[in-house]
């Protein structure tokens, strides 16, 4: 898998995974590729207290750029301040 680059420091990526397995692999591979303060998880698995605090961080600390989601961030979520949404899925 190649790494994100953000040549827009104002760039933020929503990487959208329908399923917990593969939303976990991606948060595992780009916090080791880019660093944990880059990346984010939204997944189904964590409390929603801290699901919140991480949609908050992608939407106003400019160091977050990347927010993971498996399906729990596809209802009822506004997340339209994402410059791209990348929906990774396995074949």
């Amino acid at each position: 898998m190649t790494a994100l680059r953000r040549e827009d420091p104002d760039a933020k990526f929503l990487l959208f995974a329908g399923f917990p397995g593969p939303a976990m692999e991606l948060v595992v591979f780009l916090q080791n590729t880019l660093g944990s303060g880059q990346v984010v998880q939204f997944t189904y698995n964590l409390p929603s207290q801290i699901k919140e605090e991480a949609a908050r961080k992608f939407e106003v600390d400019p160091a977050v750029w990347v927010l993971v989601s498996d399906e729990s961030g596809g209802e009822g979520r506004n997340f339209q301040f994402a410059s791209a949404l990348i929906h990774v899925d396995h074949p």
